[in-house]
């Protein structure tokens, strides 16, 4: 219950987050207010400048004319009553009439600037808030698309994108993401189809081989050694086959240890004598160098899968090379074999889990298809590289090279 209602409280959380295009149209919007105010108050300052230096000039001028000497003061007098009295009304407050039309001229351009100001920004964020939904437009389409994304409706995110810019960079790059998970997830689930069939068929040969014997009144000592065996076999093969997937599947680096070589290659070797004696091999092997210190159970694996295909696709009295030797402080491991070969329109997927080239001209021989899979993935493990050559009806041979 409390992981249901953090769920919640953090789906409601991102319900109520600001959206980035009224993000962005805040962030300019705050950026033009404090442009503007920076503006209108320099202007404001500067005409409130220009108006204190002309009414002190107007001052200044108005009483200069003024009668500065006592003499003229009678002269003055009788001349400026010989002035009409409307005349009388208008001139004898000259500077305080300028004074007061300046400072409506003031006024009225504080006024008009503020109103100028308000009327700049509110166009400034309409526009804003316009052009950024035009410029996420792509975004808004890509969001909406990857919300009608799930595991059966991958296709809605993989057109091309309208515009040539970072979100058109950013689209292209997702698309190619989903194009790489797509291609991934298809793997994925035709690897779980191909090993619980893998999986399926030792486990219906064994519960045949249960069900007959269980059918069996009285069963001989034979029949049970033969349905023992029978399930020692199946048991074994699964066993093996479980251990190969979990090399496939697993993440984790093993730890590198000292091993020989020689001993491994020997070990291999006796297990699949029986085959070797049958149909008359001959195996050459020549090793530079013993002793490696490297990861002990992927080399097994890889040794073990490279060896038992020498064995299993060789022809009578054919043979197997494997040399090791030391080149550029790197290990380079050859298996080659004068065996049935590979094609080469069946080369390109010999490393894809559960490929078998021409299974129905191999259904004789015993396998799964996960053999290469498995080399492959053990020598990227470890780092290295491998390559393979193959002539059809001429043999194989697999180079690979190891760090040191």
């Amino acid at each position: 219950m409390n992981g249901e209602k953090d769920t919640v409280i953090q789906n409601i959380g991102k319900n109520k987050g600001i959206s980035l295009r009224l993000r962005i149209t805040l962030l300019v919007s705050l950026l033009l207010l404090v442009l503007n105010g920076v503006l209108v108050g320099y202007s404001v300052y500067s005409g409130g400048q220009y108006f204190t230096q002309a009414t002190a000039a107007l001052k200044v001028e108005m009483s200069a004319i003024k009668p500065s000497a006592e003499g003229t003061e009678a002269q003055t007098i009788q001349s400026w009553q010989e002035v009409p009295l409307e005349m009388q009304a208008v001139s004898t407050e000259p500077a305080a009439v300028a004074i007061s039309t300046l400072q409506e001229a003031n006024t009225g351009f504080r006024q008009e600037i503020l109103l100028a100001f308000l009327f700049v920004d509110i166009v400034g964020i309409l526009l804003t808030y316009f052009v950024a939904g035009r410029a996420l437009r792509p975004l808004t389409k890509l969001s909406a698309k990857m919300t009608q994304m799930d595991e059966n409706n991958w296709n809605c995110v993989m057109t091309e994108p309208d515009t040539h810019d970072e979100i058109g960079q950013v689209s292209e790059s997702f698309r190619h993401l989903m194009e790489r998970l797509q291609e991934s997830f298809q793997a994925q689930k035709h690897f779980a189809a191909n090993a619980a069939h893998e999986l399926k068929t030792p486990l219906a040969v064994m519960k045949s081989a249960i069900q007959v014997f269980h059918l069996e009144e009285k069963p001989s000592a034979e029949e049970y050694e033969e349905t023992l065996q029978l399930c020692l076999e199946t048991t074994e093969q699964l066993s093996q086959m479980v251990e190969e997937l979990l090399v496939i599947s697993n993440p984790k680096e093993e730890a590198k240890e000292e091993i020989s070589l020689k001993k491994m290659t020997e070990e291999i070797f006796q297990k699949y004598a029986a085959q070797i004696q049958e149909k008359d091999l001959v195996v050459w092997q020549q090793i530079q160098q013993d002793t490696w210190y490297t990861h002990p159970v992927l080399m097994r694996f890889l040794l073990e899968n490279l060896l038992s295909n020498a064995v299993k696709y060789n022809q009578q009295g054919g043979s197997i090379r494997l040399t090791a030797e030391i080149k550029e402080n790197q290990l380079h491991l050859e298996v080659a074999d004068t065996g049935i070969g590979i094609s080469p329109e069946h080369l390109p997927h010999i490393f894809t889990c559960f490929y078998r080239a021409d299974p129905s001209r191999n259904k004789e021989i015993a396998g799964n298809g996960l053999g290469l899979s498995i080399v492959k993935t053990a020598v990227e493990k470890m780092q290295g590289e491998i390559t393979v050559e193959s002539q059809e009806g001429k043999g194989t041979c697999s180079h690979v090279t190891l760090p040191a």
